[in-house]
């Protein structure tokens, strides 16, 4: 909500599927949620963390990997989210319909 235009980076190229970057918020809300606390902030190191992944881009160029300073906005929202029970406004509206 805050940063609406970031949105667009967390959907891959058939703007469905998660980017590297919806992935790895998602990594982190459930890591947060499993274990009641974000996961080692030496995964926000996003060379390391991804190096290891596997690829999955659709054209099969390779979408771009979260900045460190990207990997430590996602963290945030995942504390924001999983730890702090934040709702975004705009799921408050959809929700309420």
């Amino acid at each position: 909500e805050e940063n609406f235009s970031f949105w667009k980076k967390l959907f891959g190229e058939d703007k469905y599927h998660p980017s590297p970057h919806g992935t790895y918020l998602a990594a982190c809300v459930i890591y947060a949620t499993i274990h009641d606390h974000l996961p080692p902030s030496s995964t926000r190191f996003t060379n390391q963390v991804f190096s290891r992944s596997r690829g999955m881009q659709l054209s099969g160029d390779p979408q771009p990997l979260p900045t460190e300073e990207e990997a430590i906005y996602l963290r945030w929202i995942a504390k924001r989210v999983a730890l702090r029970g934040y709702i975004p406004k705009s799921f408050l509206a959809v929700s309420s319909e």
